[in-house]
């Protein structure tokens, strides 16, 4: 018995079982994967509206991943806080600039529309 390292023997990373391999083949061998089947059943203008949004349901996980939860917060759980900074005006990023009014609209009680 070999002391400290190991010597071989055990499965290698990211080879798959013979049952795997097997699975596979025979799912190449058929030309048809699940995806495929699912696309082309959406893609049948044929088939009824029903059949082809379950397809779409079915199909999606295979090409849309679902989309992880994230934390909106500091580290000390705070809220997030957004700072809106505007270098057109010269100011340095770390003053407060003032906000400026906006000039009153312009309202054309005419009739004309133009």
């Amino acid at each position: 018995m070999a002391k400290g390292k190991k010597t071989g023997g055990g499965s290698r990373k990211g080879v798959p079982n013979k049952a795997t391999a097997a699975k596979e083949a025979a799912i190449a061998a058929s030309g048809l994967t699940p995806l495929d089947f699912f696309l082309s059943l959406l893609r049948d203008p044929a088939q009824p509206l029903q059949v082809r949004l379950s397809a779409a349901n079915s199909a999606a996980p295979y090409v849309h991943p679902r989309l992880a939860n994230i934390d909106l917060g500091n580290k000390n759980n705070e809220p997030l806080q957004v700072r809106v900074l505007r270098f057109s005006d010269g100011s340095h990023p770390t003053q407060p600039v003032a906000a400026k009014a906006l000039p009153a609209p312009v309202v054309d009680r005419s009739g004309t529309g133009v």
